[in-house]
């Protein structure tokens, strides 16, 4: 599952969070940086983990930005 927003932001998960599958094309969410990995190698920012709140459901889930962290395949 890929989840693009208007930024350019794209998050991506094996699974699809069920708040997901309740949003509509257009609402507004809040999305928030909560996690960064560490010790990677240079130019490789993979693994970033974003928190996703949607205030018109009332819920929130949590994706990150690669389905590998930096460093990974």
């Amino acid at each position: 599952m890929t989840l693009i927003f208007k930024n350019g932001l794209m998050l991506v998960g094996y699974d699809t969070p069920l708040p997901v599958e309740s949003q509509k094309p257009g609402d507004r969410v809040k999305v928030c940086l909560v996690g960064v990995p560490a010790n990677c190698p240079p130019g490789d920012t993979r693994g970033k983990v974003y928190r996703v709140h949607d205030p018109r459901l009332g819920q929130s889930y949590t994706l990150p930005d690669a389905m590998h962290t930096c460093g990974g395949a």
